[in-house]
């Protein structure tokens, strides 16, 4: 090993032209594919299509250090005016499950009791009023450019918070622009996720320690702070994940990131691509396969 001479990259971001250049075979596999088409891909007599819980959350950034959503009552509204089951059913076909933060299922540290936000306008106005902003909130979401997904989700997004009195406006971009605003914290809010790792440390260090290298949303919270810090040093698994779930309810009172879902891990690929192992985390590795 390896069994291959060289792999080759192709950058596609249009969910429905991926899945159509694999059907072609002028791909071998693809890392994701449209919701929407995930029922006929299990049935596939052609194609390879398994799945997996991922380890991945997605939903969108906030930015917590200038207005409007420096004010923790604001961002709570959000996070009271969506409704996830409902994005979950229209977007994703109910594949994966809703995200109460950023422990996904296959995770040790995980606690399916925990859910801190379920939909509620009431609250959400009130959090508006409590927030100064009675009369209404408006708002900008830099959306990824290319994909009719991430479009739909972002719709739905902006036609559940006006029921709440909160104004949305969809600003469409390339990915790599919207990733130079969220390290330069130029945005309000941006549908971008995380593609999860093993150990929860990997998907909560980074993204919510106020020094964290992927603390796009410029959260900062002292207590979570030390509470991850912590985790990290530590050895005892159980003592670790109490750390975690603290951490968790903390970041997820603040509403640091509007959680919406977690995926699932696939392989969807040609029947002549033969060795890949599906993990997790949903990176592909290539250093087993071969292409009979």
């Amino acid at each position: 090993m390896p069994y291959l001479d060289k792999v080759i990259y192709r950058p596609i971001t249009d969910e429905t032209a991926r899945l159509t250049s694999l059907k072609t075979g002028d791909l071998d596999i693809v890392d994701t594919v449209p919701s929407k088409d995930v029922g006929d891909l299990r049935n596939s007599t052609d194609l390879t299509y398994k799945e997996i819980p991922a380890l991945a959350f997605f939903g969108f950034y906030v930015n917590n250090t200038v207005e409007p959503f420096n004010n923790k009552a604001l961002r709570q509204a959000l996070a009271y005016a969506i409704d996830r089951d409902a994005i979950l059913k229209s977007v994703f076909f109910n594949i994966g499950v809703v995200s109460n933060g950023p422990i996904p299922p296959p995770s040790w540290a995980y606690d399916a009791s925990y859910k801190p936000y379920t939909r509620d306008l009431a609250k959400a106005k009130a959090k508006l009023t409590e927030g100064g902003k009675a009369d209404g909130l408006s708002f900008k979401m830099q959306v990824p450019a290319g994909s009719p997904q991430n479009l739909q989700e972002a719709q739905i997004i902006r036609d559940q918070l006006k029921e709440a009195g909160i104004t949305m406006d969809i600003e469409q971009l390339e990915f790599s622009k919207i990733l130079d605003n969220l390290d330069k914290k130029q945005f309000s809010t941006s549908l971008v996720g995380w593609s999860g790792r093993i150990d929860p440390d990997g998907n909560m260090y980074s993204h919510f320690r106020s020094d964290g290298t992927n603390n796009n949303g410029g959260y900062n919270s002292p207590k979570v702070d030390e509470l991850l810090a912590s985790a990290r040093s530590g050895a005892d698994q159980a003592t670790r994940k109490v750390s975690y779930q603290d951490a968790q309810k903390q970041l997820m009172d603040d509403a640091a990131y509007i959680f919406i879902n977690h995926n699932v891990a696939i392989q969807c690929s040609t029947k002549k691509l033969q060795g890949f192992v599906l993990l997790p985390d949903s990176l592909m590795r290539f250093t087993g396969v071969w292409l009979s």
